[in-house]
């Protein structure tokens, strides 16, 4: 998604070069994109937090057993 997010405003910059954009929009574009980049990176920290729990309740189990 990151990557993606990168391609979109590498894209976007050659739309401003051409003139196809106008400057008055291309922020709140670039925000956008970098709302996505943060989203992905939440999503990741929230993923690390959900398999530490699983493999701390998995060892726990384990030792239970």
């Amino acid at each position: 998604m990151c990557d993606l997010a990168d391609e979109y405003a590498i894209f976007h910059e050659d739309r401003l070069i051409s003139g196809v954009c106008t400057p008055k929009s291309a922020p709140i574009y670039i925000d956008i994109l970098d709302s996505f980049k943060s989203v992905v990176w939440y999503i990741r920290e929230i993923t690390r937090n959900i398999l530490k729990g699983c493999s701390e309740s998995d060892e726990e189990h384990s030792k239970g057993q």
